[in-house]
């Protein structure tokens, strides 16, 4: 009986350690992500102003 019982005890724990690292992961992958969307709407948003700038410029002529 007291087996049975550490090996249930010894489950939960298994179950509850891949519980928390699940978490942990989702957590730390949702973050990355987060700062990836981030990084490319900058991105994006800088090439757009680059380009209106560039557009609104009067063109000079080539020698």
């Amino acid at each position: 009986m007291q087996r049975l019982r550490d090996m249930a005890a010894s489950g939960l724990v298994a179950v509850a350690v891949v519980v928390v690292l699940w978490w942990v992961l989702r957590r730390i992958i949702g973050m990355v992500l987060w700062i990836v969307n981030l990084t490319v709407l900058v991105v994006v948003v800088a090439l757009l102003l680059g380009v209106a700038r560039r557009l609104r410029q009067p063109k000079r002529p080539r020698l």
